[in-house]
């Protein structure tokens, strides 16, 4: 987290939400553009466990493609057809900061991939894009969601792409509307792991209109 107003990362959370600058003294709370209204998404029950062992499948190998963009050294990977965000909250402490990139997309499919980054991972992503945090994050989330969608041979663009930068329990406040916090959405889950550490997380969040195209992988 960044001042807004002196650009200095002495930066303290506050228990009320919002984040005072230890250097300046301004108190400011952060974006919060990345939120996403889920009325439009998939609910878990309206596919059989068939289908999404198939669509899961597909996805796992869509994941696979995208971390050869992403990362250069050897990363397990395991997937979920059903997960929430509570369960991918356990694996990381409580304290610890990730970036959340939301990448909104439409066209003949449309949804939003959320890619959750380490803070210790970041390194390596600026060191290979050769930017600023933000810069070289999104050029990342254009790089993995080209491998994506390539590989699953949809037709799709990015409409929008937000970051948010917080702990995956603050992240959870980026993911939904207030309205259906407690929906029963489709969170497709791919986790990246090296060393049996959590090296970050791919969730594919389809909307209502790729069901057809999610039942044609059958």
């Amino acid at each position: 987290m960044r001042c807004p107003v002196c650009g200095s990362r002495n930066v303290k959370k506050l228990k009320t939400g919002s984040y005072q600058c230890l250097d300046c003294g301004f108190i400011f709370y952060p974006e919060r553009d990345a939120i996403i209204d889920l009325r439009d998404f998939v609910s878990a029950d309206e596919l059989t466990e068939e289908e999404k062992e198939v669509i899961g499948e597909k996805i796992k190998e869509a994941g696979e493609e995208m971390t050869k963009e992403t990362y250069s050294e050897n990363i397990k990977h395991m997937f979920k057809k059903d997960v929430s965000i509570e369960d991918i909250a356990t694996r990381y402490r409580e304290s610890e900061y990730l970036y959340g990139i939301f990448i909104d997309f439409e066209d003949s499919v449309s949804g939003t991939l959320l890619l959750i980054i380490p803070e210790s991972e970041i390194s390596g992503i600026i060191n290979k894009y050769k930017g600023g945090v933000v810069s070289s994050l999104k050029s990342m989330a254009r790089d993995s969601f080209e491998a994506f969608i390539k590989k699953l041979s949809w037709d799709a663009k990015i409409k929008n792409i937000d970051i948010a930068y917080d702990t995956m329990n603050a992240l959870m406040n980026y993911l939904s509307s207030e309205v259906d916090r407690d929906k029963n959405i489709l969170m497709l889950n791919y986790q990246l792991i090296s060393d049996e550490e959590p090296k970050g997380e791919l969730l594919f969040l389809p909307s209502k209109n790729t069901l057809r195209l999610l039942r044609g992988f059958m």
